[in-house]
């Protein structure tokens, strides 16, 4: 048995300690929207990213994606590329964004745009297999698949004894639910090899005449006689999540915990900083947004800025309001505030195309910037002025 343990504080989160709050609009709806009924409504404690998802981070992203699927599944690849065109108007020249925002140094720590509902999810699931896997390659389980030219950690990718057609094909990428599931055993003519001792032979390449693993890694500590005590091995079998060592899967947000969140520990505040201002005493503004009609500039901000820009707010969270709206995992009904639950209230409906986005962007007048104003986008689609940020529960 394990001692237990306090949960690992993943890469850029924040723990935001759980509790209850007033949910919705507690002023005047000015917009006479009617979608956002004030009631009383409590989240359990949960990690979120202290900013927006970087292009830097998204670029990362599309590096490990092409390496992987481009040359057997391209198809993959180009589902995880941002829609640049997003930017491009009819009515107006945004060339330089639709071009170089995306990739250009400059904009690496801007918030990345363009990207859908449906994106946003698999970024979460590509984002809990790598910090999953460093995990384990920093605790010794794993060597890292890829490794850098010369390094003395080398991954079954650069060993040049290894056939090509074994090294790097996408089924064979680490990912945190094969991994649990012990689907990475070595294959055999009789099916799988539990142990080295196991009679049916297992299957060799017939260039380096040596087995070959499913997995291309090319470790025996996935296998449970494989894991090796005296060389700090967790045990006698592989890592479970009962260990505490791997990380939950990270996600969306769902509206309840985004607002929660954005609010910063202030109960029944209009914005995260708290007053009904946007400017503070010394008369700068303290978000990105449109401040007048036709003028942009006012800010210091014609479109996005960089990710932590601006003051953060209670809980150390950068631009929950402005800058750029934020999906959530909440689809999105106007009259959902009276039927759904009190305790981490949150709509899951598939079939609902419209999911929640919040927080306002650059584009947008100060009452989308309002903790309690709610908008939606449909799922499948990109925009210049939404991006988002990834949460995980908290285990306690």
């Amino acid at each position: 048995k394990f001692d237990a343990r306090e949960q690992e504080t993943g890469p850029g989160l924040v723990m935001i300690e759980g509790g209850t709050f007033t949910m919705g609009r507690t002023e005047q709806d000015v917009m006479s929207d009617w979608n956002a009924r004030a009631s009383r409504v409590t989240v359990a404690s949960f990690y979120m990213d202290r900013t927006e998802v970087t292009n830097f981070h998204w670029l990362e992203y599309m590096y490990w994606m092409r390496r992987v699927y481009y040359k057997t599944y391209p198809h993959v690849y180009k589902k995880c590329l941002p829609d640049t065109l997003a930017w491009r108007t009819a009515l107006g020249y945004r060339e330089k964004y639709v071009n170089y925002y995306l990739r250009h140094p400059s904009y690496r720590d801007y918030p990345v745009v363009g990207v859908s509902w449906l994106q946003a999810n698999d970024f979460c699931k590509w984002r809990t297999d790598r910090v999953n896997e460093a995990i384990l390659v920093r605790e010794g389980i794993l060597k890292w698949h890829f490794a850098e030219e010369g390094s003395a950690d080398v991954g079954a990718a650069n060993n040049a004894n290894y056939d090509k057609k074994y090294a790097s094909v996408p089924q064979n990428m680490f990912s945190t639910e094969n991994y649990l599931n012990g689907n990475y055993t070595v294959e055999s003519e009789g099916g799988y090899v539990v142990n080295k001792d196991s009679k049916p032979k297992p299957k060799v390449d017939s260039k380096t005449k040596r087995s070959v693993p499913r997995d291309p890694y090319q470790l025996e500590n996935y296998d449970p006689i494989y894991a090796d005590m005296d060389n700090g091995r967790l045990g006698t079998r592989p890592v479970k999540m009962e260990d505490g060592i791997l990380l939950p899967s990270y996600r969306l947000p769902t509206e309840a915990e985004w607002e929660y969140a954005a609010r910063g520990g202030l109960q029944s505040a209009t914005y995260p900083w708290g007053g009904p201002y946007t400017k503070n005493d010394r008369g700068c503004f303290l978000a990105n947004f449109k401040p007048n009609r036709g003028d942009y500039a006012a800010d210091n901000a014609l479109y996005t800025v960089e990710a932590k820009s601006f003051d953060p707010n209670g809980y150390n969270l950068y631009n929950m309001a402005g800058n750029v709206s934020e999906w959530t995992a909440t689809a999105y009904d106007p009259g959902s505030y009276e039927y759904v639950s009190t305790m981490s209230p949150n709509i899951v409906d598939y079939k609902n195309k419209r999911k929640v986005v919040r927080g306002g962007s650059w584009k947008d007048v100060a009452y989308m910037l309002q903790v309690s104003t709610r908008d939606y986008e449909y799922a499948d689609s990109a925009r210049s002025y939404i991006g988002f940020r990834t949460v995980q529960d908290y285990m306690g």
